[in-house]
């Protein structure tokens, strides 16, 4: 049991990187202001037991207060969570220590390591020798695992598939109705949309959950606008009815900075980010959706608030809110006013809603049944593919938000081992599994090649409702896990076609710009040519048959 005289009520406090305060010796450190990743961590095993002398509770209480004030709320409490086992009768000697390592993972290793080094550079001389020890053996890296099917970047196949996903979910979502509170609270409408909107958000600008969840309504304004604070300024208020520019712009919060009393919201990028013109109707549909809640919420607790306040205050409410926001019950303007402002955190969700929605996406893959995106694997991708086109490390980094340090193994990677994967992997046997096979009658929905000939059927018509391809019909549907080609059809027609268009598309688009289309023509060549070699095996197969 903890005493008073190891866990006193008025111990000193410190400002822990988010900006809370925190009472150094107390058996529980809320680090975040809001639920998220690492957000609160139990000390109470460093109180519960005689076995640790207090020399050794203070050391480890300096470790954990250096590291809640400088870094990470998730990395302080993965911390705690690997010396707490091997703690448990106060840090361990280094014979111990010793005799343990071929037992540890390498993340406890790591995290062993870690807390020696800070004893070191906290001047605790005693555990340099420990950490002199455990450094020289660390589990040696085989390098950037950016290939591997699992948590590697994924295949240009494996991207496209989660693209076309999420733009599937982000249209059906937007095409239902919100009415009342009730279709805000659920979990099947308004938290769906919330979390497909955030997928494509956070595809489309490369940051992590952490960014998107700070983010609030006066951090996505008309391009040739400009961010003068944290609030927008009046003349740009109603941008919910009318945007008066065809593409948006949004501001991003750090979610890592080097400052030791970092607050929520505190330090935005130096740059804004661009968002294409399809993203933005989207994003105006979502906020409309969006205010129309806030509406509702102000109309059940009848405040009588105007328009135009509404519509100011609507400029701090969160992008990605909280569903048990609208339960909430206010008692007048005034206090819905004080908890919603340009840098509280109230019905803001928390980031563990925004990192879990992204594995929920359906990924179809080249190489593995199984195919799981994450936000980690979206980044990597989106660096790996930005690194293959040529882009240099300032741009990189940019485009992600993190450092050219960051980026280094990134751009000086030998990516001849990207493309023997992809080329490997296209026709192989999981394509087979993936896609339908071939049929030889015509169907009610059909796509037609230029003579109005069919060529294929569409499994679910449905399914075609919001596609991105930048090709037109038909040659962007082959490879489409939606589009069952005829056997019989003139296939090689369209390759021809196809292969006459991107040679005319090399000459007259050589610019960067038109990579991503050039290369999107060459894949689809690639699928033309994988469609026609199955309907020839079928065809091959039905007279071997016959013959018989």
């Amino acid at each position: 049991m903890s005493t008073s005289k190891n866990n006193p009520e008025n111990s000193h406090s410190f400002i822990c990187k988010s900006g809370l305060s925190i009472s150094r010796n107390s058996s529980e450190w809320t680090l975040l202001p809001i639920r998220g990743k690492g957000y609160k961590i139990n000390l109470l095993w460093l109180y519960a037991t005689d076995k640790i002398k207090e020399d050794d509770r203070e050391i480890i209480l300096d470790v954990l207060t250096f590291y809640a004030r400088t870094k990470a709320a998730s990395t302080t409490s993965g911390l705690n969570t690997a010396i707490k086992p091997y703690f448990q009768s106060g840090i361990i000697t280094l014979t111990k220590l010793i005799s343990l390592w071929s037992t540890l993972k390498v993340n406890q290793k790591k995290g062993l390591n870690q807390f020696f080094l800070t004893c070191k550079n906290l001047g605790h001389e005693k555990y340099k020798e420990y950490h002199e020890w455990t450094t020289k053996r660390l589990p040696k890296t085989s390098g950037n695992n950016t290939y591997s099917p699992k948590s590697g970047s994924l295949t240009d196949f494996e991207y496209k598939s989660f693209i076309k996903q999420i733009n599937r979910n982000v249209t059906n979502s937007l095409s239902k109705q919100y009415l009342n509170l009730e279709d805000f609270t659920s979990k099947h409408l308004f938290a769906h949309l919330r979390n497909t909107i955030s997928n494509k958000i956070l595809l489309s600008i490369a940051r992590r959950p952490m960014q998107l969840m700070q983010m609030k309504w006066c951090d996505i304004i008309p391009v040739g606008s400009s961010f003068s604070s944290l609030e927008i300024e009046s003349k740009d208020i109603s941008i919910v009815s009318d945007i008066g520019q065809n593409a948006l712009q949004i501001r991003v919060f750090r979610a890592k900075e080097s400052s030791s009393s970092l607050a929520f919201r505190f330090s935005s990028e130096k740059y804004s980010i661009f968002i294409n013109e399809s993203l933005s109707r989207e994003i105006i549909d979502y906020k409309k959706i969006c205010f129309h809640g806030l509406s509702l919420i102000a109309k059940s607790n009848n405040l009588l608030i105007s328009t135009e306040k509404l519509l100011y205050l609507f400029e701090s409410f969160p992008i990605f809110p909280d569903i048990n926001f609208f339960n909430n019950k206010f008692t007048s303007s005034d206090e819905i006013f004080s908890l919603i402002t340009s840098k509280s955190s109230f019905g803001h969700c928390n980031e563990q809603v925004l990192t879990r929605c992204i594995p929920e996406v359906k990924v179809n893959s080249d190489r593995t049944t199984k195919c799981h995106a994450s936000n980690n694997r979206i980044r990597h991708t989106i660096i790996t593919r930005g690194a293959q086109q040529g882009y240099n490390k300032p741009l990189l980094a940019k485009i992600t938000g993190v450092t050219t340090n960051a980026i280094h193994h990134y751009v000086d990677m030998n990516f001849e081992s990207r493309e023997l994967i992809d080329s490997k992997y296209i026709g192989n046997q999981f394509l087979d599994k993936i896609f339908n096979k071939p049929t030889k009658t015509v169907g009610q929905y059909h796509i037609t090649d230029h003579n109005f000939k069919p060529i294929g059927n569409l499994n679910d018509k449905s399914k075609c409702v919001g596609c991105k391809t930048l090709l037109a019909k038909p040659i962007g549907c082959y490879g489409c896990p939606n589009f069952i080609a005829i056997i019989e059809a003139d296939h090689q027609s369209i390759l021809e076609l196809a292969t006459i268009k991107l040679k005319v598309n090399k000459q007259q688009l050589s610019t960067p710009l038109n990579g991503g289309y050039l290369e999107k023509l060459q894949e689809q060549i690639e699928w033309i040519k994988y469609t026609i070699h199955i309907c020839e095996q079928s065809l091959l197969s039905e007279r071997g048959i016959n013959d018989k």
